[in-house]
């Protein structure tokens, strides 16, 4: 646990200031030696039935080897995005980038027209088993820079893919790098400790709902029969990850509540985090 401990010193004396950085919206010309500078790419090719929306804050500045693992980790996380064949064989087939990752635009090119073209496909099967042509299929998937400061830099990758029925899908994961060596930072929680730390999850999970308006509760959840029917709030799927502000938890679609709830993220201090922490 070094690593998360001694970042743990430097979040926690940064907290004072308003570190976290939105997305960028265009290229920075100024950079000090801890900053990434990135510049946001999109891209939306479309067809008659298909559409896909692209954006990505691709660093093109910084520090090394943390700007070659960023980038590494955006052309594998673009990967994630092409859409499950679920009018053919069931499975996502998506395109691999050879060409070099300092060029940011033609790794958003490569994708976003792959994608298209996958979907496309995906589209022609729909019609050919279905013999409907009046589906519009849809892909928004983005690479974000959400959080950063001396320390840390954080990206979420998300997409709301659409492929026909009652609704879409979406998902958000995020990934932290160390900016001094340009490791990505993994936070490891002992399963075994989720009962002892309900309060915390019970307390996120509450402000998630009450922010966010969806006329639930949290006994609401663990009395309908359905969802949190043990009565204990799950650890996420997906893996928690730094942020300057915490550490963020994100629960898929339908993971602990019905689809209207959309999916549920909050973010809890990395002190009261600590005691669960496995050691490295």
């Amino acid at each position: 646990m070094g690593m998360i401990t001694s970042l743990l010193c430097s979040i926690t004396l940064m907290a004072a200031a308003d570190t976290t950085t939105c997305p960028q919206t265009t290229m920075s010309t100024e950079a000090a030696d801890t900053t990434i500078v990135t510049d946001t790419i999109s891209r939306a090719p479309s067809s008659d039935h298909c559409s896909v929306e692209l954006v990505v804050d691709y660093p093109v500045a910084g520090k090394q080897p943390l700007i070659d693992n960023i980038r590494t980790y955006i052309a594998d996380e673009m990967e994630s995005f092409y859409m499950t064949h679920i009018y053919g064989d069931g499975i996502a087939t998506p395109a691999h980038y050879e060409g070099p990752l300092s060029d940011g635009n033609a790794v958003v090119n490569f994708h976003a027209e792959k994608i298209l073209a996958d979907m496309k496909e995906n589209y022609q099967t729909f019609v050919d088993s279905t013999g409907m042509k009046d589906l519009y299929m849809m892909n928004q998937s983005a690479i974000r820079k959400t959080s950063e400061n001396d320390s840390i830099v954080t990206y979420e990758a998300s997409s709301y893919q659409y492929e026909g029925g009652a609704h879409g899908q979406y998902w958000l994961e995020g990934a932290c790098f160390n900016k001094n060596n340009g490791e990505r930072i993994e936070i490891n929680i002992d399963p075994f400790d989720v009962t002892d730390m309900q309060p915390l999850l019970r307390e996120g999970l509450e402000k998630y709902l009450n922010d966010n308006g969806h006329g639930l509760t949290i006994d609401g959840l663990m009395n309908g029969g359905i969802f949190l029917t043990d009565g204990i709030i799950p650890l996420p799927s997906a893996a928690p990850y730094l942020t300057a502000d915490g550490v963020k938890f994100v629960y898929g679609e339908y993971e602990i509540g019905p689809y209207a709830l959309g999916t549920p993220n909050f973010t809890i201090p990395l002190e009261k985090l600590r005691p669960y922490l496995l050691k490295e």
